[in-house]
């Protein structure tokens, strides 16, 4: 299948975890602390740090002018399934040319395990090929179907006229065994199953196993195909799943991805070569992504199969980084229905969390981007913001965590530059002061009503700051006495 590109969801991920107050560990908000005295104290300081938090979440926003430029993950490479399927033998020797007699591959023959046949009427035939390229060894599983001797630990017929016409007396319902490749360091393991133990088998599991020069690495690719009555060795069969494992040299996994149906059809697409499906991968230390140690993503998606190429539409995506300087990051765009598929017209969330290391000042970040998409959901253009959240929690530092929340003044694509419209703040201190402000976002800067609490005393401001956040003006507004407690930050040990 071939490669799919439809925006670069990782670098605009990645991109988007950077813009505002994740530009590093020790946020703008430490930096100030460090310039002033901090909380109700010193309300100049306070002011003044208040019109920075702010003025970032505002420009957080423009994590949003990001996402103009987000693309699909590539899908597997799964290259040509028919390499992956074994064909498991039919009542008869594999044709594996030319059989050579040694005591590694006997000549095939009939078992059974007593209990084993009473209990689930079950019998077993082995199979052995080989020749100078390869081995190849099955165990076949039937089902006896005819009467039982009076002695029911022998089958009724002589093992002469049994094996003459074995299909008179069983059905075949399982076939496993495995393929050594001697020349190319390969192996192949496979299982078929009759699942209505009636005709012939129904489901094949294919899994091959390839190992580098020197066995530093190999790879693990699995195939699983579903057809009635053998119908799943037809070339033509799409797989309902698709499995691929790197590993290192010490067994490790550094790379898995995997695909399957999703629409319950057990196929990849149907007779209109369209389908659901899903896909999942994990990476260790991305080749794109050198401060990550470890991705994983999961996305649902709708296939078209073509002869000269498969491509997929996003219908929801999310991934999970853990990043080398210790924190994680997390990320999803998902429609607002219970399906959490992306529709034309509909509502969407881009979601963002990072959890801080121990040495950040900082312990976690969240903010959720509420979209209206347009009439093509897969593209990341032309689809308006309709609001964003944002709240930050500290570890350390003068605060304990603080939040906001911005409604545009109308439904912007991200083409303005800035955003302007309503914006509500919460903070607390560890002091045990609070601080709560409802404003617009104007052309010029952030015009807002503040309320907070300083050492027990409600105070109230109406604030103006320039656009980088800087006070422009202050008038007190009506303080009223009463005494308030603000909650306290449970420090780690």
């Amino acid at each position: 299948m071939s490669r799919i590109g439809m925006g670069r969801l990782f670098a605009g991920a990645a991109a988007l975890f950077l813009a505002g107050c994740l530009a590093g560990g020790d946020t703008f908000f430490d930096r100030e602390a460090r310039v002033g005295g901090g909380g109700g104290e010193d309300f100049p300081n306070t002011v003044n740090r208040l019109g920075k938090i702010a003025a970032a979440d505002v420009g957080a926003a423009g994590g949003w002018e990001e996402l103009q430029n987000l693309e699909l993950p590539e899908i597997p490479d799964v290259g040509n399934l028919d390499s992956l399927r074994v064909e498991p033998p039919l009542f008869r020797r594999a044709a594996f040319g030319k059989r050579a007699a040694s005591a590694d591959c006997l000549p095939p023959y009939w078992t059974w395990d007593i209990q084993e046949f009473v209990r689930f009427r079950r019998i077993r035939k082995i199979t052995c090929d080989e020749d100078s390229v390869a081995i190849r060894r099955d165990t076949l599983f039937y089902y006896y179907g005819g009467s039982f001797h009076a002695d029911s630990t022998k089958l009724p017929a002589t093992r002469e006229e049994f094996e003459a016409k074995p299909d008179s007396f069983v059905t075949l319902v399982s076939s496993r065994g495995s393929i050594t490749w001697l020349l190319a360091d390969k192996v192949q393991y496979f299982r078929a199953v009759n699942l209505d133990t009636a005709g012939g088998l129904d489901h094949g599991d294919f899994l091959t196993l390839l190992y580098a020069p020197g066995r530093q690495s190999a790879t693990v690719q699995r195939i699983k195909i579903y057809g009635r009555d053998g119908a799943y060795l037809n070339a033509a069969a799409a797989p309902e799943e698709f499995e691929y494992t790197r590993l290192g040299a010490a067994g490790d996994t550094l790379e898995w991805k995997r695909m399957r149906d999703a629409d319950g059809d057990r196929a990849f697409y149907d007779g209109q070569n369209t389908g659901l499906v899903t896909f999942e991968r994990m990476v260790r230390n991305p080749e794109n992504e050198p401060g990550t140690s470890r991705l994983t993503l999961f996305m649902k998606a709708r296939m078209f199969h073509s002869p000269g190429g498969d491509s997929l539409q996003r219908l929801f995506y999310r991934d999970a980084r853990a990043l080398k300087n210790g924190r994680q990051t997390a990320f999803s765009f998902l429609g607002t229905d219970a399906d959490s598929v992306l529709r034309a017209n509909d509502t969407a969330a881009v979601t963002s969390d990072t959890l801080y290391a121990a040495a950040d000042s900082m312990k976690s970040f969240h903010a959720v981007y509420d979209l209206l998409l347009g009439s093509a959901p897969e593209a990341m253009n032309g689809h308006a913001l309709v609001g964003f959240r944002i709240r930050k929690d500290w570890k350390r530092g003068p605060l304990i965590y603080s939040s906001s929340s911005f409604m545009p003044a109308e439904q912007d694509t991200g083409a303005q530059g800035r955003f302007l419209g309503v914006m509500t703040f919460e903070g607390v201190y560890a002091n045990g002061d609070s601080v709560r402000t409802v404003g617009n976002v104007t052309p010029v800067g952030m015009e807002m009503d503040y309320r907070g609490v300083k050492s027990g005393k409600e105070e109230s401001y109406h604030l103006v700051f320039d656009l980088q956040g800087n006070p422009v003006e202050t008038q007190p507004k009506s303080p009223t006495d009463t005494t308030r407690t603000a909650p306290k930050r449970q420090d780690p040990p």
